[in-house]
């Protein structure tokens, strides 16, 4: 059972959202359980949308949906760090932020960082792929000769 309500989650994000890079510390550690919770748990796309929202920035209130909030706003948190972050909690939401981030205006120098780490996140995730099917296809060869 998820430890937040969606009140509480909703006021905690909401209070996290105004703080900045010097706050980083205080905002993974509310983040992380929140954020854990809401990976375990099955229906819970709306929080994570606001986890999301919460590291790429806050929509502009006349925005009505996150597709529109995720492109309204420059990154006031450093990517890298929140990247390193939730790449300890969970790979994929990591590569869903760097894809978010990527795209965003004012990255200055750190453009090209990202842009390399989320090269590296794809080719992580086409090596996990690539030995599922090889051990599949192993598996799949090992019954035929043993069935022959």
């Amino acid at each position: 059972m998820n430890t937040y309500s969606l009140s509480s989650n909703n006021t905690i994000l909401n209070y996290l959202s105004k703080l900045d890079n010097d706050q980083l510390p205080l905002i993974f550690k509310y983040v992380q359980s929140m954020l854990k919770s809401a990976l375990e748990e099955k229906n819970n796309e709306d929080l994570l949308c606001d986890i999301l929202i919460l590291f790429i920035g806050k929509p502009i209130p006349a925005s009505t949906s996150a597709i529109d909030a995720l492109g309204s706003r420059t990154i006031k948190l450093d990517p890298i760090e929140v990247y390193t972050f939730l790449k300890d909690i969970n790979q994929d939401f990591a590569t869903l932020y760097l894809e978010n981030v990527c795209s965003k205006p004012g990255m200055g120098a750190q453009q090209l960082d990202i842009h390399d780490r989320l090269d590296h996140a794809y080719c992580d995730q086409l090596k996990i792929l690539c030995n599922q099917l090889k051990r599949s296809t192993e598996s799949k060869q090992q019954k035929s000769k043993n069935g022959q």
